[in-house]
């Protein structure tokens, strides 16, 4: 890995809160790394044509995975007031904790666990629901963040490295500190009863993934830096056998 980061003619990732913890953890210098962000396909993610009446619709779309934080999210509903209802969209490890959750907190009324979602379906359910909820620990650049801000939902999530990157509290989003279910209840309720508030983080999230976030936007930046190594020699400095160092997504390829 260090040959790679070391060597290369450019590093592309994804955000600087990423760049920042490969530094820590790998000691590569910050100015090595090229920011280029997740990109989104805004000619398929689209918002509703309208708003709905009738209870809010929480949309948490993802891996079914307590470090995603889907129990914290299910711990925090019974408290959140108003007029509501979660749909749990995805499979994964912790899909049946958090049935059993679900069933446990006596809200098996107003939450709707929908499977397996194929792709071409997955945009209409985002224009489906009204908010969008990522309470999640740790990303690289998460996809459906931008997938939600594409459909102009607005979106609540967590001060997590990979969200940081595209998501700013109070401005194009709601960020809650990872695993504080008191404060993620307390802001499910502001988005749940406050309308104005809901369609000003949507809007301001829709308009900034457009202009930043599109195939189109992050395609011209890639394009961007391939031109820059155009005439560039690579690195010749490789060891013939380039050790494998262990890791523990081969090892724990689900964690992936």
């Amino acid at each position: 890995m260090q040959h790679v980061l070391n060597h290369a003619g450019a590093l592309l990732i994804g955000g600087e809160s990423f760049a920042r913890e490969v530094h820590e953890r790998l000691g590569t210098a910050m100015e090595r790394f090229t920011i280029v962000p997740g990109a989104v396909d805004t000619d398929r993610f689209t918002p509703a044509d309208s708003m709905r009446a009738g209870p809010v619709r929480l949309f948490y779309h993802g891996r079914v995975d307590r470090r995603k934080g889907v129990l914290d999210m299910i711990e925090a509903l019974p408290t959140v007031a108003g007029e509501w209802r979660c749909t749990i969209s995805g499979i994964g490890p912790d899909l049946d904790a958090a049935r059993a959750l679900t069933e446990e907190r006596g809200l098996g009324a107003r939450v709707t666990f929908s499977g397996y979602a194929d792709y071409d379906d997955v945009p209409a359910l985002y224009r489906d629901h009204d908010v969008f909820v990522s309470p999640t620990y740790a990303e690289g650049f998460s996809n459906t963040i931008l997938e939600a801000m594409a459909s102009g939902q607005a979106v609540l999530s967590c001060e997590a490295v990979g969200v940081v990157d595209c998501l700013r509290d109070g401005e194009n989003g709601l960020l809650v500190r990872p695993g504080d279910v008191p404060a993620l209840a307390k802001s499910l309720t502001r988005l749940v009863n406050d309308a104005a508030l809901r369609e000003r983080l949507g809007a301001t999230a829709l308009e900034e993934c457009r202009r930043v976030y599109s195939w189109h936007a992050v395609g011209a930046q890639i394009i961007g830096v391939y031109r820059s190594l155009l005439g560039s020699v690579p690195c010749r400095e490789f060891a013939q056998n380039i050790p494998v160092e262990s890791c523990r997504y081969r090892a724990e390829p689900h964690l992936l």
